[in-house]
């Protein structure tokens, strides 16, 4: 596999000099350390972040600036047409980079494909009409309809009538099943319809809440109506007046046991490159990855994909970097729980920077739909990410050994007089990672690491690598062999 690698990687070397080309890398912050490994083989690589709002602040404009060779540039659009590439790491930007492909520029990114990650109730529907395993997913479309659910019909009446009101129940259940069109395949999936009546009536339980827009919230789990009731007041809190509009959507899934593995590799136009990557993480607390053949991966892994891959066709012309987080248990089905159409972050994506060696090459040909191979020349990779509270509302310095600087990745990071900064506004500020040949020695290179950063109250958890070899072990009952 190896030498087929290297010879793959010559040949399309050797049709530009890439060092002669420049590329501008559009971002919001979170993956500025991917475009300074893009200078390993473009000559020049501009970095833009837009800073522009109704009262901007001069935060967003320092965020890759002076960073470890990067051209730091305040307007896209004076850029455009002086270099070769414009890439995009990130989501929200597929609108963009279809329009600039239409006029003929050379764009690497996922365009409207992204919509496989940000339309989550679509994405749910595509997967069911894939024919791809699907858990019960129901879309909720108020604040207001969420709460009944997870209460329960029965409960209300009897709160707001002081009664269990056959007929209130009743009148209530049928407004709610005219609402979602008898619960048909426009908003449930997967599940049984007898059962999603239950729960309506008296409660729903064990189930995760998720919405569009991450900004608003992120996905989070309900018990049952008791124990989320806090959740569900701050909620009507943030939303206010529209809390009772269908102006929020909300996705609804229930909890499935198993393992939770993740594919990530490159997608161009719908097929996977090779050789690739796969792994368990644990958020906030650790990953783990292994390199192999993608043909290698367990079969699983290869069946979602197939059925992803699919998907993605019907988005052509469409490349990015690409994860599958998926649930597997006794059943052996691999049920989708999100695809991220985008790098990674925080640890994948900064293991990409160092793990894959012709990054650049990968993206100038992935941009005219031109597979070339990764060069990866380790087995394994893990990472931990360190945040600071601190960091919310104020700039924070890190520290680490200068020779080290490979192992420490950062994000909405900027560098002056030798030192790194990042800007007010995310606790999440970087990741330790490690590549080697074993899980061991990748898990004791990050713990090493980890104690060699400094900053104000950070905070870098390792031993939910621990926890994660665990989970390795436990997957491989259910057909993911690591």
């Amino acid at each position: 596999m190896r030498n087929a690698i290297k010879k793959r990687k010559i040949m399309v070397e050797g049709k530009t000099n890439l060092k002669n080309k420049t590329c501008l890398v559009m971002d919001f912050g979170l993956f500025t350390e991917l475009a300074v490994a893009l200078l390993r083989t473009f000559g020049k690589v501009y970095y833009f972040v837009p800073w522009q709002d109704d009262f901007p602040s001069s935060k967003k404009q320092k965020i890759g600036m002076d960073f470890d060779g990067l051209t730091r540039i305040q307007d896209f659009w004076d850029y455009m047409d002086k270099v070769d590439l414009i890439v995009s790491f990130d989501t929200y930007n597929g609108d963009l980079c279809d329009y600039l492909r239409k006029k003929g520029y050379r764009v690497f990114g996922a365009g409207k494909a992204e919509s496989m990650e940000l339309e989550r109730w679509n994405m749910r529907r595509m997967q069911y009409d894939a024919g791809l395993p699907t858990q019960a997913t129901l879309k909720i479309k108020s604040l207001d309809d969420l709460v009944t659910y997870f209460r329960g019909i029965r409960r209300e009446v009897k709160q707001l009538l002081g009664n269990e009101s056959n007929e209130a129940v009743e009148a209530t259940y049928k407004r709610i099943r005219t609402k979602y069109d008898g619960f048909s395949e426009g908003y449930y999936v997967g599940g049984d319809k007898v059962k999603l009546a239950g729960e309506w009536l008296n409660g729903a339980q064990k189930k995760f809440v998720k919405a569009n827009m991450r900004g608003d919230i992120e996905s989070f789990y309900v018990p049952d109506y008791d124990n989320a009731l806090s959740k569900f007041n701050h909620l009507a809190e943030q939303f206010g007046h529209r809390a009772d509009t269908n102006e929020i959507e909300f996705v609804i899934e229930e909890e499935k046991e198993g393992v939770e593995p993740g594919f990530d590799g490159i997608q161009i136009n719908g097929e996977y490159l090779s050789p690739t990557s796969y792994g368990y993480e644990r958020k906030g607390q650790g990953y783990i990855g292994r390199v192999c053949d993608y043909e290698d991966l367990p079969e699983p892994m290869k069946f979602l994909n197939r059925g992803l891959s699919r998907i993605f066709k019907q988005y052509v012309p469409t490349m990015s970097f690409f994860s599958n987080e998926f649930l597997i248990g006794q059943d052996r089905k691999p049920y989708l729980i999100d695809p991220t159409v985008r790098n990674p972050a925080p640890v994948g994506s900064a293991i990409y920077c160092e793990l894959i060696e012709n990054l650049g090459e990968i993206i100038w040909y992935g941009s005219q739909g031109i597979k070339v191979a990764p060069v990866m020349r380790y087995k394994y990779a893990a990472g931990v990410c360190f945040d600071s509270e601190w960091a919310e509302n104020h700039e924070l310095e890190v520290e680490f050994p200068p020779e080290m600087r490979r192992w420490f990745k950062l994000r909405k990071a900027y560098k002056k007089n030798n030192k790194y900064y990042s800007i007010p506004g995310f606790t999440s500020i970087g990741s330790v990672i490690a590549l080697g040949n074993s899980i061991d020695e990748v898990v004791n290179l990050v713990k090493q690491r980890a104690e060699k950063v400094k900053a104000y109250e950070l905070q870098t958890e390792t031993g939910g690598l621990e926890k994660v070899k665990e989970e390795i072990i436990e997957g491989r009952k259910f057909g993911i062999s690591f």
